[in-house]
Order: structure tokens, then sequence, then C-alpha cells
């Protein structure tokens, strides 16, 4: 299983990943996944 997500800053994307929003998807992955999951962060220039 993969996913890419994109935000418009690293400013966005903390803010998105400490949402109640972003908490709940982090804890449900967990869940099913906790051994799998690898985050990897990237800059992507367009």
């Amino acid at each position: 299983m993969a996913a890419e997500l994109y935000f418009d800053s690293k400013e966005a994307m903390f803010a998105a990943l400490g949402s109640p929003e972003g908490k709940a998807a982090a804890k449900d992955v967990m869940g099913f996944a906790g051994d799998l999951i690898h985050m990897m962060f990237a800059n992507v220039d367009a």
C-alpha cells in the first residue's frame, strides 16, 4: 500500500498532520499497519 500526500508548504503539512483528522488517520493506520508503515518526507519543486 502506498499513499502520496502533497501540501503547499511544510507548515501546511504539520498543520494537517496535527489536526484532529490527521491524528485520527494516524491512529487508524497504526491499528492495521503499524509494523509496516514508513513515512518519508520530501520537498517537490514544480
